[in-house]
């Protein structure tokens, strides 16, 4: 069964998670739901040994 990345990402967003765990096998059908977010700058990735990789929503507003 896949995994609806859409839905992830805006639990990611909302608040109402802190993380997406991916494998490498599930990176390409996370990364075309990433790319469809307006602002997908703000989910950061941070890579694992093995090719697993924990993403988190950063958002940083700028002041200027």
């Amino acid at each position: 069964m896949s995994r609806d990345f859409s839905s992830e990402l805006n639990d990611l967003i909302k608040g109402n998670r802190e993380v997406i765990e991916i494998t490498k096998d599930e990176f390409l059908a996370f990364r075309k739901a990433w790319l469809q977010l307006e602002h997908h700058e703000y989910v950061v990735g941070y890579a694992h040994p093995h090719g697993s990789v924990t993403y988190r929503y950063e958002y940083k507003h700028d002041e200027n």
